[in-house]
């Protein structure tokens, strides 16, 4: 599960980043991470269990892409109004969970924050059999399409040319990135920063140019891996979800592309 989880977030940070040229515009920045963990939340909720999880979630990260390129659209998607949306949609969906956990139990609440957090523990074999099955089938996928998004992370124009139709590919890479985000946080939570770090760190290791879906996936998996074993690892048997540790390392990436976007040196 621990790798599945890196491998998803690595591979939707970097489609939805080569896609708008932006590192800054990754799912869990621009609100699609948020929008699948309140969907997730929303399920519970209404139905009582987690049985439709997966779903929920789906629908929630698909609803909060639409609403991003809705409110970002201006003759086109820029990506900085984009990420500027996805920002404020990401805030604003994060509260509505938070609501929503208000209505549980004391009990039930305390496991969804842990859950929202991000954490491994709660795994089962059919969240472990859905997050490898999803895996399976959307990494080809997603490998195949690599070289159409190349064409079009690089100007509709040249794509156009080589026969490929920039809206659809578009759509094509939202779709990949929204399903596999619902896949990662279906079983793991809302990680925060791993589909963030994924696609600049692994760009920071190679030097190759956009998209590098392949490597942001290995990324991803390593930063999961260190995570869960930082998590375990604690003095005295203590533990702390995972997601904590992802953020410890998120947040000086952050730094370190804010930098490198100032000086407008990000590859």
């Amino acid at each position: 599960t621990v790798l599945g989880v890196g491998i998803a977030f690595g591979l939707a940070g970097e489609l939805v980043q080569s896609l708008l040229r932006n590192p800054l515009a990754s799912p869990d920045i621009i609100g699609f991470t948020a929008g699948a963990g309140f969907g997730a939340v929303l399920s519970v909720v209404i139905v009582g269990t987690g049985a439709f999880v997966l779903p929920g979630a789906v629908a929630g990260g698909a609803v909060a892409a639409a609403a991003v390129l809705v409110f970002s659209w201006q003759r086109g998607v820029r990506p900085e109004q984009l990420v500027l949306t996805g920002i404020a949609v990401s805030l604003t969906v994060s509260v509505l969970t938070d609501l929503l956990i208000t209505r549980l139990d004391a009990n039930s609440a305390a496991d969804l924050v842990k859950w929202l957090i991000g954490s491994f523990g709660a795994t089962t074999p059919s969240v472990r059999l859905t997050l490898w099955g999803g895996i399976f089938l959307l990494l080809p996928l997603a490998l195949w399409h690599q070289f159409a998004l190349a064409r079009v992370s690089h100007g509709g124009e040249l794509a156009q040319s080589q026969g490929i139709d920039p809206r659809r590919n578009r759509l094509v890479t939202l779709c990949l990135a929204v399903a596999l985000v619902a896949l990662a946080v279906a079983s793991a939570g809302p990680l925060p920063f791993v589909a963030f770090v994924s696609g600049p760190i692994a760009h920071g290791l190679n030097r190759a140019p956009r998209p590098t879906l392949f490597t942001a996936a290995l990324v991803g998996s390593a930063i999961t891996l260190l995570a869960d074993m930082a998590s375990r690892s604690l003095p005295g048997g203590f533990s702390l979800p995972a997601g904590i540790f992802t953020a410890l390392i998120g947040a000086p990436v952050l730094l370190w592309v804010l930098y490198l976007q100032s000086r407008k040196a990000f590859p």
